[in-house]
């Protein structure tokens, strides 16, 4: 199932503004977005994807959103950047 572009959008402006409310704003109104998170951000030059804008902003929270285990019936079954990368990441 195709996730709502408008959602997509929502998702990619949340993470851009740097608001992790937002962000479980747009996580909680579209759970097939679940899906969606490996996918390159709407807009985005260089295809980064919704977690790399949070590690980007250092936001852990954010971070912390994006990485929470999604329904398995709409768990993404692709590769992405390492957990370990937000390791080092400094709590805000």
């Amino acid at each position: 199932m195709a996730a709502d572009p408008s959602t997509l959008e929502a998702l990619a402006s949340a993470v851009g503004a740097n608001d992790a409310e937002a962000v479980a704003h747009a996580l909680a109104a579209q759970p097939d977005l679940a899906s969606h998170l490996n996918d390159p951000m709407p807009n985005d030059a260089f295809g980064a994807t919704p977690l790399l804008g949070a590690i980007h902003h250092g936001n852990r929270e954010m971070v912390d959103l994006l990485l929470r285990p999604a329904p398995t019936s709409t768990r993404a079954a692709t590769g992405g950047p390492a957990a370990s990368a937000y390791s080092t990441i400094k709590a805000r």
